[in-house]
């Protein structure tokens, strides 16, 4: 997908140095690490999956065409497809376009950094192996940049038998138009690849926004009919809160074309109340039932609470554990004894307190 883009666009993706002509958007890449190119590109773009431009000056790398080139890069090496040369000393032009109708290569070598002792290679190699433009851009204590290059696509650089021996030095370059060709279509078979898929991305997303939008158009046409039990559900989960305490059980809001509960969005529907009136009945259910056992573990609390004092009389200290359901009793010689907080545990308490009684009576 391409659309005509404006010059605000271009300078939202490349910076302030950016300007307008009749045809095309300019761009300048002056300075540190950069290529000193004024890049020159079309006004319509093609588009990413998000709707942003593809940016036209990304590089990519292919060791199939960069090693068969026969040079010494001294780094690693990317390429941008299109047009260029230079028009005055250590300054240049550079039209991406697509690789079918592509003349020549734009390629960058990254050298240097962490352990890397590679720094490229010299303006005098590049102008003897016939470079059509070279630039070095390198850190202020030379130890990490991008040496740029322009060339031909299908260059070839040859070294003669004799230059390995070191009988004779010259330099000779090819354009094998053979390979030149296949670059070409090779890249151009990737790039609309590339754009297919997007392009299939995006109309299948149309379809789904389609979809979507006859969907909500139906839900909101559905919403009358769901409101009073949505009311209803909200009055449970009022309820609910009172006896959990909670403000973490919500409330249900009915927009005018989804209702939400929680994190969840769901479209007005019967399966969709239904489903969530079926929670609703499980949460109160859950809530309730614990609410039951709090309150008679609470009781029970109160029941062991009475002989309290009877047992610290004895010598023995208690701890309740109301969320463990436990009751311990410890004394000075590091015995315990456990009671649940139910019947049976209370009857044992009260028979273990007359056992007690007993026992030190004796």
């Amino acid at each position: 997908m391409r659309r005509k883009v404006s010059l605000s666009e271009i300078k939202e993706f490349y910076g302030d140095n950016c300007f307008e002509t009749d045809s095309f958007f300019g761009i300048k890449q002056y300075g540190k690490y950069k290529p000193n190119i004024s890049f020159m590109i079309e006004k319509f773009q093609y588009l990413e999956r998000d709707g942003s431009i593809m940016n036209p000056l990304a590089y990519i790398e292919d060791k199939e065409i960069t090693d068969n080139m026969n040079l010494d890069w001294g780094g690693d090496a990317e390429i941008i497809f299109g047009e260029g040369g230079q028009f005055k000393k250590d300054n240049a032009y550079f039209y991406p376009k697509s690789p079918i109708t592509s003349k020549h290569l734009l390629i960058k070598v990254s050298w240097g950094g962490c352990n890397d002792t590679r720094r490229g290679c010299s303006a005098k190699y590049a102008k003897q192996v016939g470079a059509l433009y070279f630039h070095k851009a390198a850190s202020n204590g030379g130890g990490t940049g991008n040496d740029f290059w322009i060339l031909p696509i299908g260059f070839v650089h040859i070294i003669h038998d004799d230059e390995v021996n070191r009988k004779t030095k010259q330099t000779e370059m090819e354009i094998s138009e053979e390979r030149a060709e296949y670059y070409r279509q090779k890249h151009e078979c990737k790039k609309n690849k590339r754009i297919g898929d997007i392009d299939n991305y995006v109309h299948q997303r149309e379809k789904e926004y389609e979809i979507l939008e006859k969907e909500h158009e139906i839900s909101k046409s559905l919403r009358p009919k769901f409101l009073k039990r949505i009311e209803i559900m909200n009055r449970v989960l009022e309820d609910l809160k009172k006896k959990s305490h909670s403000e973490y059980i919500g409330t249900i809001i009915a927009g005018p074309t989804t209702f939400d509960y929680g994190y969840t969005s769901y479209l007005y529907s019967e399966e969709s109340v239904r489903d969530l009136e079926l929670f609703i009945q499980k949460l109160y259910k859950r809530i309730t039932e614990a609410a039951a056992k709090k309150a008679k573990r609470e009781e029970y609390v109160v029941k062991f609470l009475i002989h309290k004092t009877e047992f610290e009389a004895l010598g023995w200290f208690m701890l309740i554990f109301e969320y463990d359901n436990l009751v311990r009793l410890d004394n000075l010689k590091h015995t315990d004894h456990f009671f649940r907080l139910n019947e049976e545990g209370y009857q044992d308490y009260l028979n273990f307190l007359e056992e007690e009684k007993t026992r030190q009576i004796q």
